[in-house]
Formats: structure tokens, sequence, C-alpha cells
């Protein structure tokens, strides 16, 4: 006696199978001509062996515009050439010339269904696949903040304190503007300064160079500058004389070198608010006498406390 399967074993009838595509119908139609030359039921009979599962041949040789078929026009213009074109829905038509004039009918009839399938074969191929788009690029990353290049261009408010000197504090604007590769810039400046005291009052005009190297901060709004400065001053003191008591000559020099160290805040996408600090010193120190003729002297040690707005000018891309 033979045995049940078990429940929990599948058998191949099973298991689910994909429905083929329906073929494509194949509608020919063949001249008066061709039909007198190669015999028009001959070749529908051979050109139904040769087509494979992809398509069929549909027996009117017309059918609806909008269905998705294969549309076959066989022609004879002359007893030497067979003409056969072939065109499927939506796509280019293929064209096929045979030599012919050397074949009796049968044979010619042959070469001629061999020739037709084979392009009934092209059209009935499925549309290739294009190929997915390429992923559109990334847009291209500004540099960070602090390594932007162009030029900058500053101006602000300066205050000098010098301790050892009278008067101790000059303020006033400053100018600049920097070229600037990356983190490294080089700055042209030009400030000019003046004292609040009386008596003893003095200008201070300078005129300089510096170098700084700007770092990234932990926010992008934020960046550090540290560098040099060094530049040439040149003294009025109105009110005061030389140390050999010439009066109206209370015009002198000095040179000044500093360190930088200051902190940019980003205020839109171009401009940045500066605050730094410029420990130096006045490397010759200006001698002086007051009206009384008591003396006194500008240089030593001078601290430098900045505050400017710098404008980003990038270089044309």
């Amino acid at each position: 006696m033979g045995s049940a399967p078990h429940p929990a074993v599948a058998t191949a009838s099973d298991s689910p199978v994909a429905p083929a595509a329906a073929p494509i119908p194949v509608r020919v139609a063949v001249s008066e001509a061709g039909a007198k030359r190669l015999g028009e039921l001959r070749v529908l009979r051979l050109l139904d062996i040769e087509l494979d599962e992809r398509t069929r041949l549909d027996p009117r040789p017309t059918g609806p515009l909008g269905e998705d078929s294969i549309r076959v026009w066989i022609d004879v213009p002359s007893p030497q050439r067979a003409v056969v074109e072939v065109q499927r829905t939506d796509r280019p038509l293929s064209v096929r010339r045979l030599a012919i004039g050397s074949f009796p009918a049968d044979i010619a009839a042959r070469v001629v269904a061999i020739a037709t399938s084979e392009l009934v074969g092209l059209q009935a191929r499925p549309r290739p696949v294009a190929p997915p788009p390429p992923p559109a690029l990334a847009p291209a990353t500004p540099p960070a903040a602090h390594l932007a290049s162009g030029l900058t261009a500053g101006a602000g408010l300066q205050a000098l304190w010098l301790p050892e000197s009278e008067p101790g504090l000059v303020v006033g604007p400053e100018l600049g503007v920097a070229h600037r590769v990356g983190p490294l810039g080089q700055a042209l400046y030009a400030r000019w300064l003046a004292s609040p005291a009386t008596g003893r009052a003095l200008r201070w005009f300078e005129v300089g160079v510096g170098s700084d190297l700007r770092l990234a901060l932990s926010s992008p709004r934020w960046r550090l500058r540290l560098g040099a400065k060094a530049g040439a001053a040149a003294l009025w003191a109105p009110e005061a004389s030389t140390e050999d008591g010439t009066r109206g000559a209370a015009y002198d020099w000095t040179v000044r070198a500093a360190g930088v160290a200051g902190v940019d805040l980003r205020l839109d996408r171009r401009s940045w608010v500066a605050l730094a600090i410029e420990p130096g010193a006045a490397l010759r120190t200006v001698e002086l006498r007051d009206e009384r003729g008591a003396p006194w002297q500008v240089g030593g040690f001078g601290l430098g406390v900045s505050l400017a707005l710098g404008v980003d000018h990038p270089p044309e891309r």
C-alpha cells in the first residue's frame, strides 16, 4: 500500500510559479508581388515555425493601434530582391533586404521567414533598463571660516596703555587690510592715537605690518587669532619741548613691536567682530619736557586693546 505524503513535506506542485508573460502578437502583411513570388501561406507557415515562445503569429494582419504588437510587411519589389520591414509599437523600424533572385520559391520563402523571425526576435527583446542616474554631486563645501582665503578689510578702536610713560593712555581709530591664504594672513595697518590728558598731551600716528594665524574653535562662529605686529610711530607732543629745551620741536619717533592674541565672532557670512590684546613695547624711548621744564618720557612696555569690525572679500571663483 502506498503511503500519503507527510503534511510537512512540500511537493513540487506546491511551489508557486510566476506567470509567464503573454506572447506578443505578430501580424504579417504580404504584398501582392510577395505573395506571387513566395506564396503567402508558405511564408506564414514557415514564420510560425521559426518564432519562439516570446511571440505568436496572429492570423489577422491588422489589429488595435494601442495594442503592443509587432507588425511585419513583406514585399518583393523585383524577382531578385525581397524587403522585410518589422516594427513593434513605439520602437524604431527594422528593415532587411534579401537577395533571392537565384532561389526557387520554396527556398526564397524559407530565407524570408528566417530573416523575418530574426527581426521579430530583436523587436521582442525587453527594453533595456536604463542605468540609474549617477548620484548627484554634493555641493562644494565652502572652506571653514578660519581657512577662507581672500582680502579682509577692518576698522575699529585701539587703546594703548603705557604704564612707564606720560601720558599713560592714548586712544584712537585704526584701519587695516589683510591678505589671507588659508589660516595665514599678512596685514597692513595704520592708527591715529591721542591722549585725553592736557599739559602732557601726546599724538601717536603708527603705520606697520603684521602676520597672524587663525585657528578654529569648537563653534564655527568663533575663531582664535595669534600673531605679531611691528610698526613705526611718529610722535607729536604739542605742549612739550625736547630734552635740550628747544620749544616747538616736540616731534619724534619710536618703533613698537607687539604680539597679538584675539578672538573673532562671525556676524554673518562675511562680517566679523574682532577683539584682541597686543602686549608689546616701544623699542625707542623718547625724552621730553613739559611746559614747566619737568622731564617726562614716552616708551617702554605698552598693552594695546582693540575692538574692530572686519569684512571678508573672498577671491573670484
